[in-house]
């Protein structure tokens, strides 16, 4: 950074935000023939998204809560993150500041794509690809050799991977004929019902192949479409309060959440037309939750008891009408997804949907450990172990039991 003194020397009284802004990155330019490293933040006014210019900073920077800086690593990044996903709304400033509170105070945390990138100049928002690998070798070379790998690199911090599902179709045919006419011996035959199928909003328009790498979606795939997973996770943690579900505090986490997963769509970019098309016309999101042991502990419920499954009947019942409903409030403001078909009650038969899908229960690993809540709807199995990953190893401590046996003096 650019010594104080430095920068001090073009500040005046009345200097706005932004100013100083821009004032740091230009001091910084002029140092680059001193030290290169000064490079790296120079670079900054050319990797964010120029648009962020149209915010009013001045008033983003009086609702900011220093305090929640310790919930968060850092507290002008949870701001960008704000920024960068409230681009498209007329009315930036505030939603800029609804997504600031529900992020920086961990209620609601984006995918870690969603976290690296919101607010460049190319910013790949999403967590995963579904394509299609056809029988054939040159569509099988094709699809591995495409960008979408490296779009979701992940600025360089983790690496993008790969999953490929290839279909036998035709071979499969044959032996299914082959059977039929006697020349394979069958030794049983079942009835298999494809529920993916069966139960996918997008029946009408499309087939389920595969899921995505994590398995918690399944999208339409083919040639002309490759599936795109925009995905961000609910912090139960942080929405029990006296010792219960705070029903109202969970709805308007997931209206908001719904709406920065929606904007992450039209914000994307795609390494593929054909991810861009699919993204575009379906709109699929999938907002998940995470923290579920964590509730558990502060409502006292043992995760294997039969109160757990009461807990998790009314939790889940109440997430999934909150999340459909806060969609069909979207189609009523911004228009249905383009492959919408009414086909469901009430509200969501008077607006439609916004989005082809609107839940996903991911693993939660990384945004997990930022939220410092145990991962998705897994249960403890240790009160003490190590996880490791590419930032190095990292020790986990039952809080919960540490904070019990404290108040027994042990």
């Amino acid at each position: 950074m650019p010594s104080p003194l430095e920068v001090e020397k073009s500040i005046r009284a009345d200097v706005s935000i932004s100013e100083i802004f821009n004032i740091v990155l230009l001091t910084a330019t002029g140092f680059l023939e001193k030290d290169p490293a000064y490079d790296k933040l120079a670079a900054k006014k050319q990797i964010l998204d120029k648009r962020l210019l149209e915010f009013d900073l001045e008033k983003l920077s009086q609702i900011l809560i220093p305090e929640r800086d310790e919930l968060f690593n850092y507290l002008g990044l949870e701001t960008l993150i704000a920024m960068g996903l409230a681009i498209n709304e007329p009315d930036k400033n505030e939603k800029a500041i609804s997504f600031y509170h529900l992020i920086s105070s961990l209620r609601f945390v984006p995918s870690t794509p969603t976290l690296f990138h919101s607010g460049l100049t190319r910013a790949q928002l999403s967590s995963c690809f579904l394509t299609t690998v056809e029988d054939d070798l040159n569509h099988i070379f094709k699809s591995l050799a495409n960008d979408t790998t490296g779009a979701i690199n992940r600025s360089g911090r983790r690496r993008g991977a790969s999953v490929a599902y290839l279909e036998f179709e035709e071979r499969y045919i044959h032996y299914e004929q082959e059977a039929e006419q006697g020349n394979i011996k069958l030794t049983q035959k079942i009835s298999a019902a494809n529920s993916c199928n069966i139960r996918s909003p997008q029946d009408h328009v499309g087939v389920v192949h595969c899921s995505n790498l994590c398995t918690e979606i399944t999208l339409n795939t083919s040639a002309q479409e490759t599936a795109v997973c925009n995905l961000g996770s609910v912090n139960l943690a942080r929405h029990i309060s006296e010792g219960k579900l705070d029903d109202n505090l969970l709805q308007e986490t997931i209206n908001i959440a719904i709406r920065m997963l929606d904007n992450v769509i039209d914000l994307n970019y795609y390494p593929t037309k054909e991810a861009e098309y699919s993204n575009l016309q379906h709109r699929p999101i999938g907002l998940g939750m995470m923290g579920f042991q964590d509730a558990l502990f502060q409502t006292n419920i043992n995760y294997n008891s039969p109160k757990a499954l009461e807990f998790t009947d009314h939790l889940t019942e109440k997430f999934s009408y909150y999340a459909i409903s806060a969609s069909s409030q979207l189609a009523q403001e911004k228009g249905t997804y383009g492959s919408y078909q009414e086909d469901l009650k009430e509200r969501v038969k008077k607006h439609g949907m916004r989005n082809s899908n609107t839940m996903a229960i991911a693993p939660t690993a990384t945004i997990a450990n930022i939220a410092g809540c145990y991962p998705c709807i897994e249960g403890i199995y240790s009160n003490i172990y190590v996880k490791s990953n590419v930032a190095g190893e990292f020790t986990i401590v039952n809080k919960y039991l540490v904070a019990d046996l404290k108040k027994l003096d042990l």
